[in-house]
């Protein structure tokens, strides 16, 4: 049974209310969020399943006394531990309309507890409700090295996706749905298949230099090559009145060769002091990253006013690409924070950042580039009680420099990389321990800026978004037979 219900997945199966696609109404993988073993690492594209045991997601009390926790969340994604015994452990899932996943992983003690090997590979043919189709493959390989208090462990993870069939979009204008197509039938081209491959490359170190002194630290390597990629749109018209049928126009965008990478990392030093009820850690640390973007050089077919719902079937043209625009960003932050923690009295987690961020875009058509800058101070803070041996409460905030994600595919600036701006997070929270199991109910209010649609469709910062919300979590084994996992949240955001 799970912790909390706030969020954890262990391969294909996943409990709780919150994802690292959506937490707190928000992604804490697209906000720059996410931690591999409990260091940073900028995602490009998804982790392979191959390598992870498990993802948790770190809000409320499960943030409590994590190092320099996040406004929007905090994603972990726990890779596979040092194997005790050979195993191979291979499985096949049936999805959804015929589709399937293959896998097959490994696990092989090689020299005791000093030296391991951890790996797998899968294949995948998966289908979706509107004829959308993707194929895939995936190899992972993983060692795990001990000599006294160190270890190490690199890793490398290669996927291929090919086959990639686009996936329509429909934006709707007016205030009448249209009516949803047929299931299974296709309303894109035929010939309009993607393909790209994503590689992540890394190693975490983990090293107790003196019974006090410990040192955590990784570097990783992303990157995404999209070699061909498409978008069909289809844009509709208000419903004329009677019962003509909905009228959309059709556009379809083709995308040249373009690549996103990213190298990211961090070291964190911790010294432990104290013994007996009184326990305190200093940590010390920096990290870093550096990520390129491609996006646009896109040729644009537009095949004018249609019947919505209807397949609408063209020649592959000839494209005609521009050069793709390159966005870069470079940040780094220095670290430092404090964990005090007193057995049956509480515990407090401090943290302070001192970030600086580089951003610029250069146009691939005229060449012109524009820079944005940002040197913040960044801080978390929380404080909590025992008030009895099974009732605690807890208080916090953050404030941080997050990502704020791309534009989306009907967007003039569609894939951009929009830049990363500052969020504010304020919550409470109270957790009662009973025999089996835990319940845990947490207030929460984020402060982000607000991204849009301008008058000109360009997707960009327009306004400030409030969001507050209550969430619950309900844990436990009840009796020899019973476990239950449940939560719910309730927010209301705003938008100024």
């Amino acid at each position: 049974c799970a912790d909390d219900a706030f969020g954890s997945s262990v391969g294909l199966e996943q409990t709780g209310i919150y994802s690292d696609q959506d937490t707190r109404g928000f992604s804490p993988s697209k906000a720059g969020n996410a931690r591999i073993d409990g260091v940073y690492y900028d995602p490009v594209g998804s982790l392979s399943s191959r390598l992870r045991i498990a993802n948790v997601v770190r809000v409320g009390f499960a943030a409590e006394d994590y190092p320099f926790a996040a406004p929007t969340g905090i994603i972990e994604y726990r890779l596979r531990p040092m194997p005790t015994e050979t195993g191979l452990s291979p499985a096949y899932n049936f999805m959804a309309f015929g589709g399937y996943i293959r896998e097959f992983d490994l696990r092989a003690p090689i020299s005791g507890d000093k030296l391991a090997f951890v790996g797998g590979m899968a294949q995948s043919d998966l289908s979706q409700s509107d004829g959308g189709r993707n194929e895939a493959w995936g190899v992972t390989a993983r060692f795990i090295a001990r000599l006294g208090g160190v270890e190490f462990a690199p890793f490398a993870a290669v996927s291929w996706f090919t086959n990639n069939r686009a996936r329509p979009l429909t934006v709707v204008t007016g205030d009448t749905l249209p009516k949803l197509p047929e299931v299974r039938r296709y309303l894109g081209q035929e010939w309009a298949k993607g393909s790209n491959d994503n590689h992540t490359f890394g190693g975490v170190l983990k090293a107790a230099i003196t019974p006090s002194l410990s040192l955590r630290a990784g570097l990783f390597h992303g990157k995404a090559n999209r070699g061909e990629n498409f978008s069909e749109i289809y844009n509709t018209v208000p419903a004329a009145a009677g019962n003509a049928p909905t009228l959309a126009s059709h556009l379809l965008f083709a995308d040249p060769p373009q690549a996103i990478h990213s190298t990211s990392g961090e070291a964190q030093m911790a010294l432990r002091l104290g013994g007996g009820r009184w326990q305190h850690r200093l940590i010390a640390g920096f990290r870093a990253r550096d990520r390129l973007t491609q996006t646009g050089g896109s040729h644009v077919e537009s095949y004018g006013t249609v019947a919505y719902g209807l397949p609408d079937p063209h020649p592959l043209p000839n494209f005609v690409f521009a050069r793709p625009n390159d966005g870069r960003v470079r940040q780094h932050a220095f670290m430092v924070g404090y964990l005090g923690k007193v057995d049956g009295l509480g515990m407090i987690n401090l943290g302070l950042q001192k970030a600086r961020y580089r951003g610029s875009s250069r146009d691939g058509r005229t060449g012109t580039v524009t820079r944005s800058n940002d040197d913040p101070w960044l801080y978390n803070a929380s404080l909590g009680f025992d008030l009895t041996p099974s009732l605690a409460i807890f208080a916090a905030t953050q404030k941080g420099l997050e990502d704020s994600g791309t534009a989306p595919e009907n967007a003039l600036n569609r894939n951009e990389q929009l830049p990363a701006t500052r969020s504010v997070q304020y919550e409470a929270g109270m957790r009662w321990k009973f025999a089996g199991g835990q319940l845990a109910v947490n207030a929460f209010q984020i402060t982000k800026p607000y991204f849009s649609f301008d008058p000109q469709r360009n997707f960009t910062q327009v306004g400030t978004l409030r969001l507050r919300g209550i969430e619950g979590s309900l844990s436990g084994h009840f009796g020899k037979r019973l476990s239950v996992v449940a939560g719910a949240v309730a927010t209301q955001p705003r938008v100024l």
